[in-house]
């Protein structure tokens, strides 16, 4: 619950910050929070069920829901990595000023500050726990570190350098991560 809810704050903040300065690396990490929201959504009612006490249909139990919820959340990073490189893509043809950079920044760097204080809790959860599933949620909020940190440089870069191009290459390297930590995820589901 606690990822559902910082998700639910980080996906309103750059929605703003995506509003305010238009930039493509923004929307890469807010499509990547959005998607996030929804595989941590998946991943709360996972844990749950896997909790349950074993039954007449499931004699050892329910976890390996785990297994198919860290599954989900793999499809979830390559669907937002499939559309982040789109957009990317599409910006590096047609590149477009990135305006109000410093409350985008400000944004970003907020919002990372909030992804680790987030892993920190869920390191914390699997400890207790082994839980699987909270392991998927927690490597890809690890990797949006990474991912935000080539945001928030990508967005600097089209709002301080004035290089537009920079931003959307900045996009289109997330893409590539997250399609990487999304089949890595998907090889130890």
């Amino acid at each position: 619950s606690i990822s559902l809810v910082a998700a639910l704050i980080m996906v309103l903040m750059k929605a703003y910050a995506l509003g305010a300065s238009g930039s493509v690396s923004v929307l890469a990490s807010l499509a990547d929070s959005g998607f996030d929201m929804l595989g941590s959504l998946f991943t709360f009612f996972a844990v749950r069920m896997a909790a349950a006490a074993p039954d007449d249909k499931h004699r050892y139990g329910h976890g390996k829901i785990e297994g198919i919820a860290a599954l989900v959340q793999s499809g979830i990073v390559l669907a937002s990595a499939a559309f982040i490189g789109f957009q990317a893509f599409g910006r590096i043809i047609n590149p477009q000023p990135v305006t109000q950079g410093p409350q985008a920044i400000a944004v970003i760097a907020f919002t990372m500050a909030m992804t680790v204080w987030l892993v920190w809790m869920q390191s914390r959860a699997v400890k207790a726990t082994g839980s699987l599933a909270v392991k998927g949620d927690r490597a890809h909020y690890t990797a949006d570190l990474a991912a935000n940190a080539v945001v928030l440089i990508g967005l600097a870069s089209g709002a301080i350098l004035n290089a537009p191009g920079l931003d959307a290459i900045a996009g289109l390297i997330v893409a590539v991560w997250l399609t990487w930590g999304a089949i890595s995820l998907m090889r130890s589901s």
